[in-house]
């Protein structure tokens, strides 16, 4: 099949959602929806009649069309309802490099394909087929430890608070701050998952009904995806993350969801998440050094 390069005006919105829906590793970033918010005017490539897609978050950088992996979006790569062969892979990514010879940075989704200069990174993923019980059992004796503390608080989980409290409270309590483009993006994503039944943000309070910790998740197909979380000093101080998360691992398990903590690089999270019981899993980033090496021969020229 011919592997077609679209423009955003080109592709049809219904078959590439269909193509995603019915994908063996379907995933809400590729959906249309969520593109367009992330990317604004991504581009796509299309083999034969919508069997298999790959979007492209191309952005034009120094005047230049380049591949950058948007912000919230952890993985991307090809979608297809049928196992893909090395073959067809191969001819992706062939035309990709053909076409956008300067690749910022592209994250593949869970299967990493034989590509060169593909560097792995982590990601945490907790099945949640098991009863609650078995599931717990796993848990890791710090985990244990400070879900007991955070019970003997009196926490209480409350479901969707309202989009105006949530987002004062997120923003004003992260440790690692959003730039103003950012908090734009992360509402827009929440509002619209929100409005498409897709969205959950849990709170969780104290025993004067203040909020203390809050997280939202993405819910799609079979997966609960972790996009962010907030919490106060006492939150911090009542393990009110380790409740909360607790409390989502009881509410699904014994179901066929799959809990996707979207890893961290950063040591202590990960163990958090670990702690849970969850399994490092591995995808890709690709990577070339053509933007790197313009820039440098730009400096020079320039001097």
């Amino acid at each position: 099949m011919d592997i077609k390069l679209l423009s955003h005006k080109e592709i049809d919105l219904e078959k590439w959602d269909d193509c995603i829906l019915n994908a063996v590793n379907g995933s809400h970033y590729a959906m249309s929806w969520y593109l367009d918010i992330v990317t604004p005017g991504w581009k796509g490539f299309v083999s034969g009649d919508y069997e298999a897609v790959m979007p492209l978050p191309v952005r034009n950088k120094f005047g230049i069309p380049m591949i950058i992996q948007p912000f919230m979006t952890q993985q991307l790569g090809i979608f297809s309802s049928n196992e893909l062969s090395q073959e067809l892979t191969d001819r992706f990514y062939k035309q990709l490099k053909q076409i956008y010879p300067v690749i910022y940075n592209l994250n593949l989704h869970f299967k990493p394909v034989n590509l060169q200069g593909l560097k792995l990174l982590p990601n945490i993923e907790l099945h949640l087929d098991g009863n609650y019980s078995e599931i717990s059992k796993r848990y890791s004796k710090n985990t244990k430890r400070n879900i007991a503390k955070a019970a003997s608080s009196s926490l209480v989980l409350k479901e969707n608070i309202s989009n105006e409290e949530s987002f004062g409270f997120y923003f004003r309590n992260l440790r690692f701050k959003y730039s103003p483009r950012e908090q734009e993006l992360f509402k827009t994503v929440v509002e619209t998952s929100l409005k498409r039944d897709e969205g959950l943000w849990l709170s969780v309070s104290n025993e004067k009904g203040t909020v203390i910790a809050l997280a939202f998740f993405l819910i799609f197909k079979n997966r609960i995806t972790f996009l962010g979380s907030s919490s106060s000093d006492e939150g911090y101080e009542k393990y009110a993350a380790f409740f909360l998360f607790d409390k989502v691992i009881e509410r699904f398990s014994g179901s066929n969801y799959v809990l996707d903590f979207e890893g961290s690089q950063t040591e202590g999270v990960a163990r958090f998440y670990q702690g849970f019981g969850g399994q490092v899993t591995e995808y890709g980033q690709y990577s070339n050094r053509a933007f790197k090496i313009y820039l440098s021969l730009k400096k020079i020229i320039e001097r």
